[in-house]
């Protein structure tokens, strides 16, 4: 199976190499932020000591992770992409009468609804983590059911995740769900051009951007909420040896 698919610029095409992509995201971004963060669970479920959870936290650990990596290799894809395209003829957008005819900017849309929905979709998987982490392992209903089982709860530290999710939901969360359940029940993201697909008075790749550096900070206080472990910048071997492992 060929996975390079192509875009048309101005009559021609260009090659956008899937699999290289990927490997880039991963060798530069991934792997590091990654088995860090798999790490601080580990080192979280050996100090608790609870063999009753502790498979499936790593579980759901890993579950989060492939949702970030979804979103992070969907956003590297509409950067890419940008920096292949030249800057649209005005008088040609004004040709296309229709998001679904329109070939300049519906490759963008495709990886940015992508983007959006696996972002929305990390989030939902770090609420069901925070209660595994918590020892609540039913399942959850929805945001306001989450916040219900953390009130019941009642403890600082549930507290504390509480006040995490509620800064994320009161900020770029809230953006991240109005498009997300905009683009899968009711209607399309509208194409304003400037010359680049926008949204927000962003480009695409930039208001991605935007919800993954959101994301990438929203994982660093989920590490210290939910494994009760500081945040180390730099390499895997950086944060191990700061934990003595």
């Amino acid at each position: 199976m060929d996975f390079t698919p192509y875009a048309r610029i101005k009559g021609k095409r260009m090659k956008v190499d899937l699999t290289q992509i990927i490997d880039d995201v991963f060798r530069f971004q991934i792997n590091t932020i990654g088995l860090k963060f798999r790490e601080a669970s580990t080192i979280f479920i050996e100090n608790k000591n609870d063999l009753e959870h502790s498979q499936k936290i790593l579980k759901h650990t890993d579950a989060l992770l492939f949702k970030f990596t979804l979103a992070v290799i969907n956003l590297e894809f509409l950067w890419q992409i940008s920096d292949l395209k030249k800057p649209l003829d005005p008088v040609r957008l004004n040709q296309e009468l229709y998001e679904w005819n329109n070939a300049d900017s519906i490759i963008d849309s495709l990886f940015l609804e992508s983007t959006v929905i696996q972002i929305r979709s990390f989030i939902d998987f770090a609420q069901k983590l925070s209660c595994i982490c918590l020892g609540y392992t039913k399942p959850i209903d929805g945001t306001k059911d989450f916040y219900k089982i953390l009130r019941r709860m009642d403890s600082d530290k549930s507290r504390e995740i509480e006040d995490t999710f509620m800064k994320v939901d009161e900020s770029w969360g809230k953006i991240v769900r109005s498009i997300r359940d905009k683009i899968l029940h009711y209607d399309l993201i509208r194409t304003n051009h400037d010359l680049r697909p926008s949204i927000a008075g962003k480009h695409y790749e930039d208001f991605g951007q935007g919800l993954s550096n959101d994301m990438f900070e929203f994982l660093i206080e989920l590490c210290e909420d939910l494994f009760e472990v500081k945040w180390i910048p730099g390499t895997l071997e950086q944060f191990r040896s700061e934990f003595n492992r």
